[in-house]
């Protein structure tokens, strides 16, 4: 019993660096990681860099989709 109590709970949650591109809004990103079960907690639009938590790895799949699709931001100087 034990072990299966175990297992129940070993769900882990992910927090992830994300960084955006300039085509997309921190308002875009929020939308769509919300819309796949995640959470952002912080969003630094200027840079284009969010903190996102994640429930699960499933997720990580369609959020780096969505990033691959956009434009990288330029280096800052």
């Amino acid at each position: 019993m034990a072990k299966a109590k175990l297992k129940a709970t070993a769900k882990r949650q992910l927090d992830l660096r994300v960084v955006f591109s300039e085509d997309m809004t921190g308002d875009d990103l929020v939308r769509a990681v919300e819309r796949r079960g995640g959470e952002v907690l912080t969003v630094a639009e200027m840079v284009g860099v969010a903190l996102v938590r994640i429930d699960d790895e499933r997720v990580l799949d369609d959020i780096g989709d969505i990033l691959h699709m956009s434009r990288p931001r330029p280096a800052p100087r």
